[in-house]
């Protein structure tokens, strides 16, 4: 769910920087092909999948996700309650807000943007403008 929520493929900072969500560099660069998937938009996830996991443990250490949150579904499916689902997206909205040093142009920016950030950096190195693209990393 939190990967979901990081953004939507549709409208993704990749389609955003003029570079579609469905262009390709060899059709992506980890993702297999495939034509139902924004497979450059989903390999640009891959950065932020770290964030998304740190605040999932950051919920259950907590204590405000746990077991009872939960209902499983049939074929062994689980899904989060309604209630908890909310408690999701509002740690995430706080998440977004809060604020980090971008590595690669050493200046302030809200955790919310640094995808976006990131895809006009891709984009600028798919189309030549840069020697190469400095993938997002946070310590």
């Amino acid at each position: 769910m939190l990967d979901q929520r990081m953004w939507n493929p549709s409208s993704s900072p990749p389609s955003s920087t003029g570079v579609t969500a469905r262009a390709s560099v060899a059709s992506s660069i980890w993702s297999k092909r495939s034509r139902r998937r924004a497979a450059l938009a989903l390999d640009l996830l891959e950065e932020f999948r770290p964030l998304a996991d740190r605040l999932a443990l950051t919920l259950v250490n907590r204590g405000q996700l746990t077991a009872k949150d939960f209902c499983e579904r049939e074929g062994g499916a689980f899904l989060l309650e309604s209630d908890a689902r909310k408690a999701v997206v509002v740690a995430y909205q706080e998440r977004k807000q809060e604020e980090l040093t971008h590595p690669l142009l050493a200046q302030p920016l809200a955790l919310g943007l640094v995808p976006l950030v990131q895809a006009r950096l891709l984009a600028r190195a798919v189309r030549g403008e840069t020697a190469g693209y400095l993938p997002f990393t946070i310590k």
